[in-house]
């Protein structure tokens, strides 16, 4: 994938501090819904617009109804109980645990996603200390041994 660094607060043809990006967690996106996985196809599907190519590539029997681009308005969508959609698995599991959504078992229409943690190593920009201690907290939850 192809990224291009997006820079504010530098003085035109300044460069921007060299980030570090280091991975923070791996999460499991399925569909939620009270649906068997032969039913799927019946059901209306929410696309997420922020991630339309990767699922018209992965999931191109899927046949999408409505998009969205936030988790929230995927979450009003499902809780509706007219659609289904891929919410990530720490995210449903409230409302899987109160049984208001349920997860498709379907192995073909999950999926995980890695992500990563970003920070600049610019060394002549002192740290905010809002950031120093979200810093410290975030990499300790990175610890394989803190999860």
């Amino acid at each position: 994938m192809v990224f291009q660094a997006f820079q504010t607060g530098h003085e035109a043809g300044s460069r921007a501090p060299p980030i570090i990006q280091q991975p923070a967690f791996v999460e499991l996106q399925g569909l939620q819904t009270d649906v068997l996985e032969d039913e799927v196809l019946k059901y209306p599907i929410v696309m997420r617009g922020y991630r339309q190519p990767f699922d018209e590539e992965y999931f191109p029997a899927l046949r999408y109804h409505a998009t969205i681009n936030n988790m929230e308005a995927m979450l009003v969508m499902l809780l509706s109980g007219g659609y289904v959609g891929f919410l990530p698995e720490h995210y449903a599991r409230y409302w899987v645990e109160r049984s208001e959504l349920k997860p498709v078992e379907c192995k073909s229409l999950v999926y995980r996603s890695r992500h990563q943690w970003a920070t600049s190593i610019s060394k002549s920009a002192p740290k905010a200390p809002a950031f120093a201690a979200f810093s410290k907290v975030f990499e300790r939850f990175l610890e394989p041994d803190a999860r």
